[in-house]
């Protein structure tokens, strides 16, 4: 997972994991100092709170914190950095997935760059996919990375894109 945040989505998927006793694991990637948007246009936005301590934020234990009380610690494992280092950290230890999800800035440029980084990095037969899709910028970032790359996407409930490798 590229955007963790506060954990929501991977402990979701962390959870069907462990209800139906797949073993695997999910790396999430996130600086959890949050994106442009939380210091502008959307920082009054509800959940959006940085958790300032001395100036810095501290959504990273929240974070840690809602892993260990839905007790999925076992197949979470975070790594503090920004998606392009995480991606250089997968591939220089040959770190592939069959699932990479997509949910760190919503800027058209940074949505596309993260799409960059980390479709090599899915398995054949495996998804890169996100959400948000009804954002503007996100729509026009997956369907300029599509059209560069001569890919298929679709789009699931009207936010969820998912194209397939």
């Amino acid at each position: 997972e590229v955007g963790s945040w506060k954990g929501q989505s991977a402990i979701n998927m962390a959870l069907h994991c462990k209800n139906t006793n797949r073993n695997t694991g999910i790396y999430c990637v996130d600086t959890w100092l949050g994106s442009s948007e939380f210091l502008t246009y959307n920082k009054d936005k509800g959940g959006r709170g940085l958790h300032l301590k001395n100036g810095f934020p501290n959504v990273y234990y929240q974070f840690l914190s809602n892993v260990v009380h839905n007790d999925v610690q076992e197949y979470i494992t975070p790594l503090p950095n920004t998606s392009y280092v995480g991606s250089r950290v997968f591939e220089y230890y040959g770190i592939k997935g069959d699932m990479i999800y997509i949910d760190a800035s919503h800027e058209e440029i940074a949505v596309y760059q993260d799409m960059s980084y980390y479709l090599p990095l899915v398995n054949e037969g495996g998804i890169l996919f996100g959400d948000d899709y009804a954002q503007e910028q996100v729509a026009r970032a997956v369907q300029k990375f599509c059209s560069d790359n001569n890919l298929k996407f679709e789009v699931k409930k009207g936010m969820f894109w998912i194209i397939e490798v």
